[in-house]
């Protein structure tokens, strides 16, 4: 159909525009510019909900996992502090068991080499 006449047009325009049904840019309650935004706007913000969960997932393994690290590692300091404690104990035995006592002939006494204070010193 070919509008070549401005009477065409008006005609065409009464029967095609401006009839709510027709009428394809505003839609039957003249909101559809106003649905499609709402629509763009909830599928944003969907996604950036999502995007955000899933940066609060991450966050959170994360968080669990330096807290994993430092309950292993304080278990593991708390180990080997005990375990060198043992070592430090088991050298000190060893070096007294390679310690030979001193013969009867080399010790002194020693209540022999206190000097005898006199009484009247104290």
């Amino acid at each position: 159909m070919a509008i070549t006449r401005a009477q065409e047009r008006d005609e065409f325009i009464e029967v095609c525009i401006r009839p709510e049904q027709t009428d394809r840019t505003l839609g039957r309650d003249g909101n559809t510019i106003e649905a499609l935004r709402f629509k763009e706007i909830t599928i944003l913000l969907r996604l950036n909900n999502s995007r955000l969960e899933q940066h609060l997932i991450g966050v959170t393994q994360s968080a669990n996992m330096a807290l994993d690290v430092v309950s292993e590692s304080t278990a593991d300091y708390k180990k080997l502090q005990r375990d060198g404690e043992r070592y430090a104990e088991n050298i000190i035995e060893a070096f007294l068991r390679d310690i030979s006592p001193p013969t009867r002939s080399t010790m002194i006494g020693p209540l022999l080499r206190i000097k005898n204070v006199e009484d009247t010193e104290y």
